[in-house]
């Protein structure tokens, strides 16, 4: 799993179009090294555990996108049914638990700690925080920021 986080809208367009342009360098690097399975995504497709298994899976994300201070209001933190296949099943909360220990920075319902609470969402950001991605920085000197820092670390690169 590779994380590619860009700056600007612009950027995030052309970098788009690269990655999915087989026959643009970066795309080319990334086909060689997969072996011809590379699947580039953005944050409002779905990706499976049978993707992450037999492609390498390349998120374009906009760090704006992820980098706010109330990250409640972000979609890429909010609980959706698209990557639910790599969490434990709502009933289990166990299994819920024993995840929570190995990723503590994973967003869940409820108190952590709670008879009911610690059930963990299965958002995007939880995803990537569990996949440990590889992260690519374009223009890295715009992510310097404190916030910045910050967000891409809590991906548990």
């Amino acid at each position: 799993m590779v994380l590619w986080i860009v700056p600007t809208n612009q950027i995030y367009r052309q970098t788009r179009k690269a990655l999915r342009t087989r026959e643009h360098p970066y795309r080319q690097v990334l086909d060689f090294n997969s072996g011809g399975r590379t699947k580039i995504v953005e944050k409002s497709e779905r990706f499976t555990p049978a993707d992450i298994q037999e492609s390498l899976v390349v998120l374009l994300l906009m760090l704006l996108s992820a980098n706010r201070q109330n990250k409640e209001t972000l979609k890429l933190f909010q609980d959706s049914s698209g990557f639910d296949a790599f969490f434990p099943p709502d009933d289990r909360l166990p299994d819920h638990q024993i995840l929570l220990e190995k990723f503590s920075n994973l967003d869940c319902f409820g108190e952590r700690y709670s008879l009911l609470g610690g059930q963990i969402k299965t958002s995007l950001g939880n995803t990537l925080r569990i996949l440990k991605p590889i992260i690519i920085i374009d223009e890295g000197h715009k992510a310097y920021s404190k916030n910045a820092q910050d967000t891409i670390l809590n991906f548990n690169p």
